[in-house]
């Protein structure tokens, strides 16, 4: 696999955006359309230089390391820089008072998605051979991504069907959440992935990442057969880069390693 790195302002997020294209090798433009995984954060899936910790995910190794990984095209989109990651990823308002005392943060998620299903997956889908069937398309992301993932494969599981959250931040607003997750229908949903580890912190204790995530998956499980979901309690594993680039490879086979070939999930 290789990357392709392209920047532009996004008028609609009042933002530079900057998108990584994951390209497997067998890559041509004239081949059945690719299926595809958009991930959030993506300045940290290919790039030391660009990642905010210096770690990635490890895509590109992920790909030369496991020769069973399905062909799929990865498109990384970065985030807002500061709070603005904060507003763009939550889909509801809620308050941090031991961290932002009086400050209301989120509550720019549907903007966020509008824009990625409306204008910038759309523009991607004409410039790069990837699938625009529901079937082959898949989101990804972590910490606050893997909230806007699923809050978005709640509402828009009509656009996409597969979808990976991993050590989802869902505790910022979780009633909120668990209200949707009773409302919305997933039976067009494909596969979802979702997990987190033992070792994960947030400011309000060392049990909120895992806790919130049991409720979440408890929900979940009412509506989703085996076959569909799967949840994983890691031990020992952090909230950081170097966790979720081990858990890459099992990620990628479970949401696109059913069907084999690329060529039958267009």
């Amino acid at each position: 696999m290789h990357y392709w790195k392209e920047c532009f302002y996004a008028e609609a997020l009042r933002r530079m955006v900057c998108l990584y294209v994951g390209l497997p090798d067998s890559y041509t433009s004239s081949n059945a359309p690719y299926p595809v995984l958009y991930a959030h954060d993506g300045e940290n899936l290919f790039s030391s230089e660009d990642s905010f910790s210096g770690h990635t995910w490890k895509i590109m190794e992920a790909f030369q390391d496991n020769a069973d990984l399905p062909e799929v095209v990865i498109v990384g989109i970065s985030s807002a820089r500061g709070l603005g990651r904060v507003d763009e990823y939550s889909p509801y308002s809620f308050t941090v008072e031991d961290l932002y005392p009086g400050e209301t943060l989120g509550g720019y998620g549907d903007m966020y998605l509008d824009y990625f299903f409306n204008t910038l997956k759309p523009w991607i889908e004409r410039r790069w051979n990837v699938s625009r069937r529901a079937e082959a398309i898949g989101m990804m992301g972590s910490s606050l991504g893997a909230l806007i993932t699923l809050y978005a494969l709640l509402k828009r599981n009509d656009a996409f069907s597969r979808a990976a959250c991993l050590s989802g931040a869902y505790f910022v607003s979780l009633q909120s959440l668990m209200d949707d997750i009773e409302r919305y229908d997933v039976s067009r949903v494909r596969r979802l992935y979702m997990d987190v580890g033992t070792e994960e912190k947030a400011v309000r204790g060392p049990e909120m990442y895992l806790s919130a995530n049991k409720s979440v998956d408890s929900a979940l499980r009412k509506k989703f057969s085996a076959s569909r979901y799967v949840f994983r309690v890691i031990e020992k594993a952090k909230h950081d880069e170097k966790a979720w680039a081990e858990r890459v490879p099992d990620v990628i086979r479970f949401l696109f390693g059913e069907r084999g070939n690329h060529k039958h999930l267009i």
